[in-house]
């Protein structure tokens, strides 16, 4: 995952303009996800037990990729660009 942070914010950067508020809301939203999925897991954990966790990260999946398409259609299908 240490690869998949920074390469997420260069590909943002080709798609919008990065200024340091957007790279803070990005950062509050990692951080924020990065604070409350461990303790949702382990909230879960003790009723549910280890299946609990699979079910969360599938959840938060599904979540990103519904944010991601919402995001990709408020922005109009546009042709990604080319890379040198």
């Amino acid at each position: 995952m240490a690869t998949v942070f920074p390469t997420t914010l260069a590909l943002a950067e080709r798609h919008m303009t990065i200024t340091g508020r957007v790279t803070g809301w990005l950062l509050v939203g990692a951080s924020a996800g990065g604070m409350f999925l461990p303790w949702f897991i382990g909230q879960l954990f003790d009723v549910y037990g280890p299946y609990a966790t699979m079910r969360i990260i599938v959840g938060d999946f599904c979540l990103a990729l519904a944010v991601l398409v919402l995001l990709t259609k408020a922005r109009g299908l546009q042709a990604a660009p080319r890379l040198p």
